[in-house]
């Protein structure tokens, strides 16, 4: 379930409605910013997630995260979403209540319905997102009007156009400059340039000069025919051991929040036969049964009889991405 939940979460930063296939839809709401006239408080825009239990078939996009995160055929991703609602639905016929990760709680009443409860309002979050409700600033007349409103109305004075052109020259230093000045100066300036260029030399002579008796081509061939052959070093054992491939893949049977719950269920677990270690995942601590360089080497264990009888919630997880 912790899996199913992450990408209800993922996937909820990027579209509006997330459904899981017969079980029910998440739906991000949002509330746009409103202004009230008698209190003189803006509130925010804030936004939450709620549940539809009506909304049930499967649209194929909870199956495409887990066939792009977990490097899944869409067949494979689609049989995974499905023992994970099997097992939440398990867990809330048992239990009367789930917890879907961050986003809040589900919980089942007498006549078999499901609530969900979210983790956070929709004013705490947005407070914890530096949002809050800001008071409007009122005029010193009580009228309700803001000083800025008030001022709208106001006319701006005029001023003559000829004072409004004239240029201060108590408050500014200036210095009058004729326009036909400038202009013979730049013409000077061109003039003067086209007869650098036509006086510089110019050649397309790209012979190089060297100032050396003996030519520096045969310097050079002199010092490779000289220079000794490269060695060619014997890797260490230590080399070869790094160039080995490593095992990045491993049978998951069970993820946990920290590294206590993990030993607890290696320790329930010790007698089925199996080396279980822990793999750490970011924020989960995952409990592996085997490892291996590559994919394919942990199917065929994966999909036995034998395997799946001791471990019915394994699956296949990459330490490398």
């Amino acid at each position: 379930m912790d899996r199913l939940a992450l990408h209800i979460e993922y996937l909820l930063l990027r579209h509006d409605c997330v459904v899981v296939p017969d079980f029910g839809a998440f739906i991000k709401v949002r509330h746009a910013a409103s202004t009230s006239s008698e209190s003189g408080i803006i509130k925010p825009m804030t936004q939450e997630v709620r549940f539809n239990g009506a909304l049930r078939h499967d649209d194929g996009m909870l199956a495409s995260s887990y066939a792009r995160r977990e490097h899944l055929s869409y067949g494979e991703a689609r049989d995974t979403v499905r023992q994970a609602v099997t097992l939440l639905s398990d867990t809330l016929r048992t239990d009367r209540e789930a917890t879907i990760g961050r986003l809040g709680l589900i919980t089942v009443d007498e006549e078999d319905n499901h609530r969900f409860t979210p983790a956070w309002a929709p004013d705490t979050l947005a407070a914890r997102l530096g949002f809050y409700p800001t008071a409007i600033n009122r005029s010193p007349a009580g009228a309700g009007i803001a000083p800025a409103q008030a001022t709208q109305h106001t006319a701006p004075e005029t001023k003559p156009a000829q004072t409004a052109r004239r240029f201060d020259t108590a408050r500014n230093y200036y210095i009058p400059v004729n326009r036909r000045m400038v202009r013979y100066a730049a013409s000077l300036i061109a003039v003067f340039a086209v007869a650098l260029s036509a006086i510089l030399p110019f050649t397309t002579d790209t012979h190089e000069d060297q100032a050396s008796i003996v030519p520096v081509k045969t310097i050079v061939k002199a010092v490779r025919e000289a220079a000794p052959a490269p060695v060619t070093e014997i890797p260490t054992a230590q080399e070869e051991k790094a160039s080995e491939p490593e095992n990045t893949w491993h049978l998951i049977v069970g993820t946990f929040h920290s590294q206590q719950e993990a030993d607890n269920f290696i320790a329930a677990n010790s007698d089925k036969g199996y080396s279980l270690s822990t793999v750490a995942s970011r924020n989960l601590y995952r409990v592996s049964a085997c490892d291996a360089a590559d994919k394919a080497t942990l199917l065929p264990e994966l999909n036995s009889a034998e395997f799946q009888q001791k471990f019915q919630q394994a699956w296949i997880f990459n330490s490398a991405n």
